[in-house]
């Protein structure tokens, strides 16, 4: 059969999902987004899951308590406060590296973006790590 998809109980697929996967392009409206998923069943109907609450948040840049900061500008992904000779590792967030590298200065470590979605990831550096949305805002 297949699956829809809720936020915020409104329905968001127009046909049934077929996929285990589903990416919600509709803008968010508000800060809190409510998830649900609901199973279709010729004889039974539909069978919801269990909600799941997420919080919108507009992220520009991410400092971490050990100063290092985070930024994306012209879509390459700068590490800011980090010592040259430091390991800087991005990862996805399923954990998968997209980028090992090394700091070269004091002052900032650029990760190149071309090649790199947006979406969301980690960035680790030293004992520091911060969370931060990659978008081109240029779209």
């Amino acid at each position: 059969m297949g699956y829809n998809v809720y936020r915020n109980r409104e329905r968001l697929n127009t046909e049934t999902v077929k996929e285990t996967t589903y990416t919600d392009t509709k803008p968010a409206d508000n800060k809190y987004l409510e998830y649900q998923v609901s199973a279709i069943y010729s004889v039974s109907g539909e069978k919801y899951s269990s909600p799941v609450t997420l919080t919108a948040t507009g992220v520009d840049g991410v400092e971490t308590e050990g100063g290092m900061r985070v930024a994306v500008e012209g879509g390459d992904i700068l590490v800011y406060g980090v010592e040259a000779g430091t390991s800087v590792v991005l990862y996805d967030i399923n954990g998968a590296v997209i980028y090992r590298g090394k700091a070269a200065d004091n002052y900032v470590h650029v990760i190149p973006g071309s090649g790199i979605a947006d979406g969301t990831y980690i960035v680790k550096a030293g004992s520091g790590a911060a969370k931060f949305i990659k978008s081109d805002s240029r779209r």
